[in-house]
């Protein structure tokens, strides 16, 4: 049973990658590869990944 909510948790949070939902969850917008370029471009991100990578080295 456990096996089975990590995946649906899993399945969920990779469709919500891809996903724009209102908070009452009334209109969903598909902005694709968008989220993750936008993340991938963010001299933040880049930033806290190297952080983490160096860190964990």
């Amino acid at each position: 049973m456990i096996r089975r909510r990590w995946h649906l948790s899993r399945h969920r949070g990779l469709a919500q990658a891809f996903l724009l939902q209102d908070p009452f969850e009334q209109e969903v917008h598909c902005v694709g590869l968008e989220n993750i370029t936008d993340l991938l471009r963010s001299a933040g991100y880049r930033e806290s990944l190297r952080l983490s990578v160096t860190r964990s080295s």
